[in-house]
């Protein structure tokens, strides 16, 4: 596999190029060019996350949706969904749960194929994480997204924080007498 978009400055493309084999059984030795080719410089994936979009309060069970746009228009990027603390870096925990692909496959929230578009109904390129929120601490976090195409990384994070919740408990502590007004 040959990826001269690693290799090739930004500041000459798009050049043509043309590859050489060098062919030889330790007498004779023969050369063969390949036809003409254009290197173009790689473009970053572009991201963007929809839910959530706003301050969230969510209890410490069941599910809860991520959803997110995503495009990559020369490479197959891989994503990854994490938890942060802050709106800063990739420094977070991936996020407990599951990516259910078009072809019933489930992955965990650190490889997921940025071609793989599980939520077409609602337009193009939209993705849904479903998160387990039981296997949450309680805390409140920002949903980060990063994709690596090979030459580029993006990072994003949601523009609202989900916080995750303990339901307080509620007891009577000097209950009323019985018929007690």
């Amino acid at each position: 596999e040959l990826n001269l978009a690693d290799d090739v400055s930004s500041a000459s493309v798009p050049q043509v190029y043309r590859l050489l084999a060098r062919i030889t059984d330790g007498v004779t030795a023969t050369e063969v060019y390949s036809g003409t080719f254009t290197v173009v410089q790689n473009q970053a994936p572009v991201l963007s996350i929809l839910n959530p979009a706003t301050d969230v309060v969510v209890p410490q069970k069941g599910t809860y949706d991520i959803i997110w746009l995503d495009d990559d228009p020369d490479s197959n990027a891989r994503e990854m969904v994490f938890l942060d603390f802050d709106d800063q870096g990739d420094s977070g925990t991936i996020v407990p749960g599951i990516y259910t692909t078009t072809f019933k496959v489930n992955l965990t929230g650190d490889d997921i194929p940025e071609d793989e578009d599980n939520l077409p109904v609602n337009g193009p390129d939209r993705d849904k994480f479903v998160w387990d929120l039981s296997r949450t601490s309680p805390g409140i976090y920002y949903i980060g997204l990063k994709a690596f195409d090979g030459a580029n990384t993006t990072v994003v994070h949601s523009p609202g924080r989900v916080i995750v919740n303990t339901p307080p408990a509620f007891t009577w502590v000097n209950p009323p007498a019985q018929g007690a007004t």
